[in-house]
Order: C-alpha cells, then sequence, then structure tokens
C-alpha cells in the first residue's frame, strides 16, 4: 500500500483534523508585538483572528483615512473585506460537520473552506511581503504568531490533500 492510497483511505479524517486546526488557528493569536521594539510606552499586543474581528470596526474607521491619505484608497476600501473574517471558523464547522455525517456536499464545502482560507490568509501574507513600505510598517511594530501560521500551513496542507485525493 502506497502513501498516497493510504492518504485516500484516512481523507475523512486528515480533513476533520487539519479543519479542527483551523479552528484552533482562529482563535490563537496571530500577531505579536516585534520583540526589538523597544518604546517608551511598551504594551503587549496579542490579537487572535477572533480579536482583530472584535474591534474591527474601529479599526478600519482609524485605518482606511490613514492609508487614504497615504496615497492607498482602493487598499483601505479592501480592509472592509476583513468582515468576513468571521466566516473562516464557521466554514471550518460546517466542513467538520459534513465531513462527519458523510454527506454529499461535504467535498464541495471543504474546498471552499480551504481556498477561502488559503486565498485570505496567503493574499495577506503575501500582500504584506510584496509591498515594500507595508512591510517595513508591519514588521517594525509587530510580526506574525503561531495562529496565523497555523493556519497559512494548515490551509495549504488542505488544499494540497484535496488535490491528492480526488477522485477523478
Amino acid at each position: 500500500m502506497t502513501i498516497l492510497e493510504r492518504i485516500r483511505g484516512l481523507r475523512q479524517p486528515i480533513l476533520m483534523v487539519i479543519c479542527t486546526l483551523l479552528i484552533l488557528g482562529f482563535f490563537v493569536p496571530w500577531v505579536t508585538n516585534n520583540p526589538d521594539l523597544e518604546t517608551f510606552a511598551y504594551s503587549e499586543i496579542k490579537l487572535s483572528g477572533f480579536d482583530i474581528f472584535r474591534g474591527y470596526q474601529s479599526l478600519v474607521a482609524v485605518v482606511d483615512p490613514l492609508i487614504s491619505t497615504l496615497g492607498y484608497a482602493a487598499l483601505g476600501k479592501l480592509l472592509y473585506l476583513g468582515y468576513i473574517l468571521i466566516l473562516l471558523p464557521v466554514i471550518s464547522v460546517a466542513s467538520i460537520v459534513l465531513l462527519g455525517i458523510r454527506h454529499a456536499k461535504a467535498s464541495l464545502v471543504t474546498w471552499i473552506n480551504f481556498v477561502a482560507h488559503t486565498v485570505l490568509v496567503l493574499g495577506l501574507f503575501l500582500l504584506i511581503m510584496i509591498n515594500g513600505d507595508l512591510r517595513t510598517l508591519f514588521f517594525t511594530i509587530m510580526s506574525f504568531s503561531l495562529g496565523y501560521y497555523l493556519m497559512m500551513l494548515m490551509s495549504i496542507l488542505g488544499v494540497v490533500t484535496l488535490v491528492i485525493t480526488r477522485r477523478k
């Protein structure tokens, strides 16, 4: 029995574990203070996806005008897409439930789950890495933490698992 056949045989539990880790990653801190940042008014920052969602209204109200004045008005408007952040754990729970009851649409919901996670999490990471000013600003103040990297890794692993185990 090859590894591919074993993965195909254990497809459902593997996908359920990945979805569970995605939910866990949403509630574990995504960003923390940069350890090299030393200011006179130091306060420890640890924000999970849930914390970011809860404070998103005040964040958008402050950051959108700031980004617009820097000449990135379209980027400021893209911040409003962050409200779909709360759908990430919801769709992961739906994937776990549908996989557990072996529903016919479980594969479709799981595909949507992993692709949405990959696009949002990896897209944000690439946006920060590609834009030099944004990268400097972000990494001067903060750094990505365990939860963010867990979500990025699990979403990519989920897509890879679905591609490897798909039926023709």
